[in-house]
């Protein structure tokens, strides 16, 4: 039900910018995951805070680490980064900008 929410804003955003659109393409909810993951990767140096913050965690007893102040950062690097995304100009659009990977907003 999510999903097909999702699906009738988008169609409604897109056809607002260009009326011309019909469709939104075909995606799944686990694809913002896998964005989000490749996302935090490009943000954060760090791949095991990456991966707590998707729960993949080491079933190693003696690793402890909860990761909670490093995955905070990265939930709001990947937050900024998706706002600077979502809220520029189309013809402004960091994601299409060379070097925006650069792992510079988060460190340590």
């Amino acid at each position: 039900k999510a999903k097909k929410q999702l699906d009738a804003i988008m169609l409604e955003v897109a056809q607002e910018e260009d009326p011309a659109v019909k469709s939104i393409a075909n995606w799944t909810l686990h694809d913002l995951r896998r964005t989000s993951a490749s996302g935090m990767q490009r943000l954060v140096d760090d791949n095991d805070v990456v991966d707590a913050c998707l729960n993949h965690f080491d079933d190693d007893e003696y690793l402890l680490d909860d990761f909670e102040e490093k995955k905070e950062k990265a939930f709001v690097a990947w937050s900024q980064r998706v706002m600077e995304i979502v809220f520029a100009p189309v013809h402004e659009s960091p994601a299409l900008a060379p070097g925006w990977h650069d792992k510079a907003a988060v460190s340590g």
